[in-house]
């Protein structure tokens, strides 16, 4: 079941650090579901819960069942802007979600089914 942690403001973070989203993704299903288009205009992916560790978009990135996946972005560090984009769930053959994430709690997880949203 798909989860949404999101701070649009955490002030002893540096700047654009406190604007953040984590997507925690897991699936009971059979077979896999992936990751796909994601795309970044602002901001970053980063390895969660460390914003310093910035990662490679997650385009192609396997959910199997039983196992946690985390998709997280957030502003570049010591930038003005926070981070914005969007990414697609997709089984083998069709698209199951579509997330968008942006500044100031815009954050939106589109599915078919039912998912929990946790906001810190």
């Amino acid at each position: 079941m798909p989860t949404v942690k999101r701070n649009s403001f955490a002030p002893h973070e540096p700047y654009a650090y406190g604007q953040w989203v984590a997507f925690k993704l897991s699936y009971t299903g059979e077979g896999s579901l992936y990751i796909r288009n994601a795309s970044l205009p602002w901001g970053k992916w980063y390895d969660y819960p460390d914003k310093d560790r910035e990662v490679a978009a997650p385009n192609g990135q396997a959910v199997a069942p039983g196992s946690i996946v985390y998709v997280a972005a957030c502003g570049q560090e010591n930038s003005p802007s926070g981070t914005e984009g969007t990414f697609e769930i997709w089984s083998s053959t069709s698209k199951v979600a579509h997330c968008k994430h942006g500044t100031f709690g815009s954050s939106q997880l589109l599915v078919p089914y039912k998912c929990t949203r946790i906001n810190p």
